[in-house]
């Protein structure tokens, strides 16, 4: 029989500052893109460059929970972060093209949605209403 090698991935969470080893590289993406405000953040980002506050009122986002996910996406090499050298100091970050072409595969996924889950309304079976409810007329 082959010995099948795995990959391993060095995945670090900085919320609880623990480094943990992943079987492959897609579930360390899957689980970082699993987090909450996640995907929110990219989404900004994919707009162009933006300063942590803006992100946070923009986004809705406590400047904590938005902290810890820039700094988890800036380990895996998704963003970037800039120190603008002003007064007060600033930061903006911006995708990497690694970031860019993650977001490529969520325009992908919206172009599926589009072409085959979505349902006009016109199609959906009505139901009958149960015994005893009013049918109500639009």
């Amino acid at each position: 029989m082959k010995n099948k090698s795995k990959t391993t991935v060095l995945f670090f969470n900085p919320a609880s500052k623990v480094i943990a080893l992943k079987e492959s590289s897609s579930a360390a993406v899957f689980e970082m893109l699993n987090q909450r405000w996640t995907l929110m953040v990219l989404r900004e980002l994919s707009r162009g460059r933006q300063r942590f506050n803006e992100l946070s009122k923009r986004a809705h986002i406590n400047p904590n929970t938005l902290r810890d996910r820039l700094r988890e996406m800036e380990s895996l090499g998704i963003i970037n972060r800039e120190v603008i050298s002003s007064i007060p100091p600033n930061v903006e970050y911006f995708l990497t093209d690694k970031g860019t072409e993650l977001c490529r595969v969520f325009q992908t996924f919206d172009e599926w949605v589009r072409k085959y889950a979505v349902v006009e309304m016109e199609a959906v079976p009505k139901r009958k209403p149960k015994a005893g409810q009013s049918v109500s007329k639009s």
